[in-house]
């Protein structure tokens, strides 16, 4: 075979090898559950009136790659309970690409923005979200947080692609050496 039918023929292999970057469907979580923490207004220092976590999305092999990976939407979900009666509040902000959306039903709904501090879009960027929960008034337990995010994965590479590539390129050498 001469050299110009293999140029052409690694030149057709490695044309039919180049595929478009894609992305896959993903979701992350990441979660903050501590023993059960009392916050409360009337506290003499500032870690008994408030609590400061940072939810990481980028733990496991499969975590937010920041950089490569996209977050669309996410999701912040916030357990709380009265030191009195135990009564449960599920407290979730939802990320719509603008920024997160305060939710309406939380009991003392008129609290906000004080008693939940955070910034989405350093989760878009790193893949961490750095929550701080403030009793402004009265008292309560905080008892866990979780963070879901969905977005696009991006792909990897496959390596018979960069072989086939790197042929092409060592045939190509060999002809122009000729």
């Amino acid at each position: 075979m001469n050299y110009k039918r293999l140029l052409v023929l690694m030149a057709a292999l490695w044309s039919g090898s180049m595929t478009a970057a894609h992305a896959d469907p993903a979701a992350w979580t990441a979660e903050f559950d501590p023993t059960d923490i009392f916050l409360s207004s009337a506290a003499s220092t500032e870690s008994g009136r408030s609590l400061t976590f940072t939810l990481d999305l980028r733990a496991g092999s499969a975590g937010f790659r920041p950089g490569i990976d996209a977050i669309d939407a996410a999701t912040l979900t916030v357990l709380l309970f009265d030191d009195f009666d135990a009564a449960r509040e599920t407290v979730s902000f939802n990320l719509d690409g603008s920024g997160f959306t305060t939710p309406v039903d939380l009991i003392g709904g008129g609290l906000f923005p004080d008693l939940f501090v955070f910034s989405p879009l350093a989760l878009v960027g790193d893949g961490l979200l750095k929550v701080t929960v403030k009793a402004t008034k009265g008292d309560f337990f905080f008892d866990n947080a979780f963070l879901a995010a969905f977005g696009d994965r991006a792909a990897v590479p496959e390596p018979a692609t960069l072989v086939l590539f790197g042929m092409g390129l060592l045939g190509m050498g060999c002809v122009l050496r000729r």
